[in-house]
Parts: structure tokens; C-alpha cells; sequence
């Protein structure tokens, strides 16, 4: 087994060489890395930079009927319009029930 072996590695070294004369130099440099392309816009993760040039804060939203909760991301300017729509939605349906006894 092992003059198999040995007359193997004869017969392949002389072809070895041939091999590498044919093979292509290597390149000088490495190609430039291309930048990712731009997601679709409602496509935003957290940490991304926005559109306005702030980062992607993601928050879990629950949702009235399902036990899941849908994660939204949007910008900190966005979040923050986001809650002060909230905030003055809410106490405006708080002020009209205390004026009128009811919620509508």
C-alpha cells in the first residue's frame, strides 16, 4: 500500500508545476466592497439612521382582538409625535367623559 502511495506522489509531482504556470497571478487588490442598498421604507430595524438623520427606536404595540403584540420602528422624532398624540388623544376622551358622563 504504501509503494501506491509513493508511486502516486512520483507520477503527480512532475504534472504539479504545469498546474502552476497556468494558474492566473493573483490579483493586485482586493475589489471594493459595495454599500448595502437602501431598504424600502417601511422596512426600518433598530439602530438604523432615518430618513431625518435620527436612529430606529422599535417598540411592541398591543393590539385590541390578539394575543400578539406588532413591533413598529420608526425615528425618535416620529416616537416622540407618536406619544404626545397619544398623551393628548387620551386626555381629551378622560376630559369629555368627565364633562359628559359618557365616552362619546
Amino acid at each position: 500500500m504504501k509503494a501506491y502511495w509513493a508511486a502516486l506522489v512520483l507520477i503527480a509531482l512532475p504534472v504539479a508545476p504545469a498546474f502552476a504556470q497556468d494558474a492566473e497571478p493573483p490579483a493586485a487588490e482586493a475589489p471594493a466592497i459595495e454599500a448595502p442598498a437602501p431598504r424600502p421604507p417601511g422596512t426600518l430595524r433598530e439602530g438604523d439612521v432615518s430618513p431625518d438623520g435620527t436612529k430606529v427606536k422599535c417598540r411592541k404595540i398591543k393590539t385590541i382582538g390578539t394575543r400578539f403584540q406588532k413591533k413598529d420602528c420608526k425615528s425618535v422624532a416620529a416616537w416622540k409625535s407618536w406619544d404626545e398624540m397619544n398623551h393628548r388623544n387620551g386626555k381629551e376622551a378622560a376630559d369629555r367623559f368627565q364633562r359628559n358622563g359618557n365616552a362619546e
